[in-house]
């Protein structure tokens, strides 16, 4: 009799457990798909010089577009030694980064930056648009609710 309520215990944990692991995926594609219909504005601050930290930004960039298609809207705001990544002569992102402009991606670089290293917009990809002050842009997106990301540290 013990062995018939042992074993009915057991294998009343074990379907338990499996419909909770069922219900755990049936949320977790719910919840997925409830925030690809939901429009997300998403900051990527980037101060790397490091090629590595360059391509890590184009990474996370595909995979934000993938997760949220069409529902996501991203802007890149570069500074710092993250200059390298916007310029025509050093930057080892240039197609990529044609790639997710192409993508609705926009990327900004800072102009105050630029003065600062005496780098004029001629050396930076075409791509590009600039803010006067990359900080004070950062700071007035999140004031607008803009989800910030610090990229390349």
């Amino acid at each position: 009799m013990k062995k018939l309520l042992i074993l009915s215990i057991g294998f009343l944990f074990i379907a338990f457990s499996a419909s909770a692991q069922k219900q755990n995926r049936k949320q977790t594609k719910e919840c997925c798909s409830v925030a690809a219909k939901t429009h997300h504005r998403v900051l990527i601050h980037l101060a790397s010089g490091d090629a590595d930290a360059h391509k890590g930004l184009i990474n996370q960039l595909t995979g934000l577009k993938e997760a949220f298609g069409d529902s996501v809207e991203i802007e890149v705001v570069v500074h710092g030694p993250g200059l390298d990544f916007a310029m025509t002569a050093k930057t080892t992102q240039k197609e990529n980064i044609h790639k997710a402009v192409a993508d609705g991606v926009k990327f900004y670089v800072c102009e105050n930056t630029m003065k600062y290293k005496k780098i004029t917009k001629e050396e930076i990809l075409p791509e590009m648009g600039f803010v006067k002050f990359a900080m004070a842009e950062i700071v007035q997106k999140q004031e607008e609710g803009w989800t910030y990301i610090k990229t390349g540290f």
